[in-house]
């Protein structure tokens, strides 16, 4: 009897862990979502990989929450260290913004002077491994890069006012993008954006018609859209969602907590617009307890569901008239399949976007690889360039 009950405990660990794996879901092509014009019909002509099967590691990569880890613990794997010249400028309420610029490595195929503008997920930057990763893969296919830096995540740099990055402030990616035209004025701009930077970048493109003229497309992955809808969400055990957030609010704490100082200074409290209660943010075990005690209150709102529908780009989206690739995907632990309804509704309005909703991949995984060792350009990486090197082809060369 006691060795069928150890064969029985074996049998339901193996269960459980092939359950964690997810190893019995079979890869298969994105689902696309989009309209019927012409110009699409061409994008995806040129598109050949959102045609076949993603096929992430077979051990491990159908794993939403491996693919999850894999990127929050390694980023990506054999990442290098593009060059890469940092600027810095002064804003008008004494926050300093910082952002690097990465030169081309090749001239591109249509010999168009091309920058991507790139905007990082939470507390990322472009020292942030994924993000290295996908500069340098830009560069070889003859992209400049410019990378904002969030307000406060670098580590080597001292925020210069009371103030850290919010989850849709656009400010810094103004003065940014102003600045790379200064540098660049005959350069076309294409936006991508990365989990709360395809928040931004999308909210930065609705929120005035004059943020689209120089640009000739946006792609946001893995975003969440609307922060409203998300707030209950967010609170939920679903697919161990709570645990996320709370290591989020922990990566949050730690970007004030290299900053308190100047928070705590009494002359900066007086330039706060609502004063915060910092033993009450850096004690937060979520995200929504963090905003209201500390976020909202830098931001100036005096609620914090006011200060998430204004920093949600949902409520601006439709306004975005360039051509836009929305990519999530379902096995996000993060950004639940609900919050993906208003990329549906963008895509319904917008003759020109395209959805894609991959099976696999987590929360900006999107590792490829055989049984167990993942490559080190994943296929959002090269899915981002098919795609605009398509738009590019489309708008800015006689081809298209």
């Amino acid at each position: 009897m006691t060795g069928i009950a150890g064969l029985a405990c074996v049998a339901l660990v193996l269960y459980l862990v092939m359950r964690f794996l997810n190893c019995q879901s079979v890869p298969s092509e994105p689902m696309l979502f989009h309209g019927n014009s012409e110009f699409i019909q061409k994008i995806l002509q040129q598109c050949p990989l959102i045609h076949k099967i993603y096929d992430p590691p077979s051990l491990w990569g159908r794993s939403g929450h491996l693919q999850t880890a894999m990127y929050g613990i390694l980023g990506r794997v054999k990442s290098p260290f593009p060059r890469g010249e940092r600027r810095s400028k002064l804003m008008p309420d004494g926050a300093t913004l910082t952002f690097d610029i990465f030169p081309p490595l090749a001239t591109h195929k249509s010999e168009n002077d091309l920058t991507v503008v790139v905007v990082p997920g939470l507390g990322n930057s472009s020292e942030t491994i994924y993000i290295r990763t996908f500069v340098d893969y830009m560069q070889n296919f003859g992209y400049r890069v410019a990378v904002l830096n969030h307000l406060g995540a670098l580590k080597s740099e001292k925020i210069t006012a009371p103030r850290i990055f919010t989850y849709g402030g656009t400010t810094e990616l103004q003065l940014m993008v102003q600045t790379v035209l200064l540098l660049f004025p005959s350069t076309s701009l294409l936006g991508v954006g990365f989990s709360m930077g395809g928040n931004i970048i999308c909210k930065f493109l609705g929120e005035n018609p004059k943020h689209c003229k120089r640009f000739i497309c946006a792609v946001s992955v893995c975003q969440g859209y609307d922060a409203v809808r998300a707030l209950g969400l967010l609170m939920r055990w679903d697919n161990f969602r709570r645990a996320y957030i709370w290591m989020m609010t922990e990566n949050m704490k730690k970007v004030v907590r290299r900053h308190e100082d100047v928070f705590a200074n009494a002359e900066n409290k007086q330039l706060l617009p609502i004063s915060i209660d910092l033993p009450k943010a850096l004690s937060s075990t979520s995200l929504v307890s963090f905003d209201e005690h500390f976020t909202r209150r830098v931001a100036g709102y005096d609620s914090l569901i006011d200060y998430l529908r204004d920093n949600s780009c949902t409520r601006v989206l439709n306004n975005i008239t360039l051509p836009t690739m929305l990519v999530n995907a379902e096995d996000d632990p993060i950004v639940p399949e609900d919050l993906c309804s208003c990329a549906h509704d963008f895509v319904k309005n917008h003759e020109n976007s395209l959805f894609v909703l991959t099976k696999h991949g987590g929360h900006l995984g999107f590792f490829e690889g055989n049984l167990l060792y993942p490559e080190p350009v994943t296929w959002i990486d090269k899915m981002v360039v098919q795609y605009c090197d398509a738009v590019v082809d489309l708008k800015l060369t006689k081809s298209g």
